[in-house]
């Protein structure tokens, strides 16, 4: 249900902030999330949908930066919701925030197009920093979440590397090769500039010289991708 107070949150958002619509059916988690946000001193409420068809109503009506979607939700679930954004807004950048950590719903998650899968357990800051991450290109996941596609990734392995057998297998770096095995573990370009003590924007470069490697898009397909021809071990 979309609501005349969520409509003047989006036409009275001040500009140049990052714009988050939530979708949650669930009342107070909802608020929680629109708190987190507004408390944020770079990002804004643009509004907020308690179910599926209404997110993807306000999504289009409102064009936000950032979607923060539940899975579980009436009307449509939330990854029909995302295929159905970004089939007409295919830029946008959903977050999905879910009590789900089975591996199912990530990847079907991921596979209609959101860029990050993060658990409702995760705290403030980790949302926040999930909701920066999607808005400038990045693929949050929780650890558990990389984890389990890891090991889904690697379930039939032998027939995967066969079928990719196209591919030539990249030689990579030692360096980049670090920062692929981190991303493994689920860890974020801060982290693993922290971990290898490198600049936040050399891991950005690697990342992408990895997906021009690896002949991926983004972090979940090379994610996948290292995993199916044995460069990342499960």
């Amino acid at each position: 249900m979309i609501t005349q107070d969520t409509l003047r949150e989006h036409t009275d958002r001040p500009m140049g902030l990052l714009s988050v619509l939530v979708a949650d059916d669930h009342p107070l988690m909802r608020e929680a999330v629109k708190g987190y946000i507004e408390s944020a001193p770079d990002m804004t409420c643009a509004g907020t949908a308690d179910d599926g068809a209404s997110a993807v109503e306000l999504a289009l009506q409102t064009e936000p930066d950032v979607i923060v979607m539940d899975i579980q939700m009436p009307e449509k679930d939330g990854i029909q919701a995302t295929a159905e954004i970004l089939q007409h807004r295919p830029t946008a950048a959903v977050l999905t925030v879910t009590t789900f950590d089975q591996e199912l719903y990530a990847v079907r998650s991921l596979q209609a197009g959101a860029r990050g899968y993060l658990l409702k357990s995760a705290r403030a800051e980790e949302l926040l920093q999930a909701i920066r991450g999607v808005a400038s290109g990045e693929v949050p996941l929780s650890p558990k979440v990389a984890e389990d596609l890891i090991l889904e990734a690697a379930r039939d392995s032998a027939s995967i590397r066969r079928s990719l057998s196209r591919y030539n297998i990249p030689e990579v770096p030692e360096r980049q090769l670090a920062v692929l095995k981190l991303l493994g573990r689920g860890y974020s370009n801060a982290e693993i500039a922290d971990e290898l003590f490198l600049a936040e924007d050399t891991v950005k470069k690697y990342l992408q010289r990895l997906n021009d490697r690896f002949e991926t898009r983004d972090r979940v397909q090379l994610l996948i991708r290292a995993v199916q021809l044995g460069f990342i071990e499960p």
